[in-house]
């Protein structure tokens, strides 16, 4: 009801702006009373910019003991295990040789998920510019002093999220990511923040094979609730959006295709 009760002003608004596309994408849960309302307000349904809508949410409002009871067993069991084997995890500050080993820990990852990262550029102004503003963090997770997994965490309010990832292939069968993100958490907690949003996975109903199932059961071991939010909207400007929806998807695939890069 709120997004849609904003509709009116922000269509005067980008009207007024020369602004011929207006995409909403928000963390409104999936129900039918949503989909009426957005729709009833001149809202559009259409294709996601993100290209996963569910997540895996963790609530920080209980002690930090009945947070780790809450967990499923394989998750607590993977948290153990990585301690009991000699994993560290710690703060690591952005120094250029930090974000280096971080921007090629997500490499590792995107080559072996199949997806494409960001330049190192974009990388290196996201985690100053949240850091800058003492809302984000980056965290190392070492084995015999070898960094073998990293995330950076970044908040807004009383909610964080988990933004960047990435760990060494060759350490599969070593659950540092699992410790690393307890220690994140609990990080977390203790500066009173009230929910940690472990970020994409795939919708409930299509799991697939692959890495993509394996990032499912990775943070299905925090919390097994997956929680899916509507998918975008848009608001219908002027003739120029009907010409960019018709063009959308291949001016897309050829920006990142010949840039290396998202437009998103």
């Amino acid at each position: 009801d709120q997004v849609a009760a904003i509709v009116p002003a922000l269509k005067e608004f980008a009207a007024s702006n020369g602004v011929f596309l207006v995409k909403l994408e928000s963390e409104i849960l999936v129900s039918e009373k949503a989909d009426k309302t957005l729709r009833s307000a001149g809202l559009i349904k259409v294709d996601n910019v993100q290209p996963i809508s569910s997540t895996v949410m963790l609530d920080l409002t209980p002690d930090i003991d009945t947070i780790m009871a809450n967990m499923p067993q394989k998750g607590r069991y993977a948290i153990r295990r990585a301690a009991r084997d000699g994993v560290t995890v710690a703060e690591a500050p952005l120094t250029e040789e930090n974000m280096r080993t971080m921007y090629k820990l997500l490499g590792a990852t995107g080559d072996d998920a199949g997806f494409m990262i960001r330049t190192y550029d974009y990388y290196v102004s996201f985690w100053n510019e949240y850091a800058n503003r003492d809302q984000g963090k980056m965290f190392f997770a070492y084995v015999d002093g070898e960094v073998v997994a990293g995330a950076y965490t970044g908040w807004m309010g009383f909610k964080a999220w988990y933004k960047d990832g990435g760990s060494i292939r060759t350490q599969k069968r070593l659950p540092a990511p699992h410790l690393m993100q307890w220690t994140i958490m609990r990080d977390l907690k203790a500066e009173g923040f009230e929910a940690y949003d472990l970020g994409n996975v795939p919708d409930p109903e299509n799991i697939t094979a692959g890495a993509m199932e394996g990032l499912w059961h990775f943070k299905t071991g925090f919390n097994s609730t997956v929680d899916t939010y509507m998918p975008a909207f848009e608001y219908p400007l002027n003739s120029k959006q009907k010409l960019w929806n018709k063009f959308e998807t291949k001016f897309l695939g050829l920006y990142s295709r010949l840039r290396k890069d998202y437009w998103y």
